[in-house]
């Protein structure tokens, strides 16, 4: 998906007012699960080389605190939906929802080096609407705002069906996945950090956007039988008219 600037941010706020409204005229039920990457049989797994994303609400209890079941519900579901949106735009895949989290893949059907673009692009999107979109239609429904922080990273990745039949689901296991997610926890609000092999992946263009950070005191990830450091960085690109800070 090509940045659209303004249309994409009005497709995005129409989309949310659309679906909210049907939302509270349609009666609730559970929602059906995203469709998977892979249709796997029980016990079987397949390897990928997947760029993996998370992104979380920061603060979020505090964030709610005051809501009711109601607003608290509705508060989720407009940002749940908005972000699969966003990731289905870019090629990717949910692959689980954790109260206010979205983990999401790319790769599963193209390259590593589309697969990180893509990653990137869609994790820049997600900080751009919720900060033009999401978060104006929030305060029009006299619902709070928030950020969130979203981290990213590229590797061998294994996909499994676990569990006993009836009673079962996809995990995903690989040090990309692991790596993306405590990269999430380091990063700020409103910020995207990638790690290196996610980073080696991009164009140059995109790469000089990067800035390296100095490691975090509880990240001690290096490179597969090797001493050396794993670098990651955060990413300070934005699309033009739509700062981030």
């Amino acid at each position: 998906m090509g940045w659209k600037g303004k249309e994409t941010v009005e497709e995005s706020t129409n989309r949310i007012a659309k679906l909210d409204k049907e939302r509270r005229t349609i009666e609730r039920r559970e929602g059906e699960v995203v469709p998977q990457p892979e249709d796997l049989s029980l016990g079987e797994v397949r390897e990928f080389k997947l760029a993996v994303l998370h992104i979380d609400i920061d603060n979020f209890k505090q964030t709610i605190g005051n809501l009711s079941m109601t607003e608290m519900m509705r508060f989720a579901s407009i940002f749940l939906t908005e972000m699969t949106y966003i990731i289905k735009e870019f090629d990717g895949a949910v692959e689980q929802y954790v109260g206010d989290s979205v983990t999401a893949l790319f790769g599963v059907d193209y390259e590593a080096p589309k697969a990180a673009e893509n990653c990137l692009n869609c994790a820049l999107a997600m900080l751009t609407l919720i900060k033009y979109s999401v978060n104006q239609y929030l305060t029009n429904q006299e619902l709070p705002t928030f950020t969130c922080s979203i981290g990213i990273d590229l590797d061998e990745t294994w996909i499994e069906r676990v569990g006993i039949r009836g009673t079962n689901q996809l995990t995903l296991i690989g040090h990309g996945v692991s790596r993306a997610a405590q990269l999430r926890e380091l990063a700020n609000p409103n910020e995207i950090l990638l790690g290196d092999k996610l980073f080696q992946n991009l164009s140059d263009d995109e790469k000089k956007y990067c800035i390296a950070q100095p490691a975090a005191s509880d990240w001690d990830w290096t490179y597969t039988n090797s001493q050396r450091a794993y670098p990651y960085y955060r990413y300070t690109g934005f699309w033009k008219q739509y700062p981030l800070s």
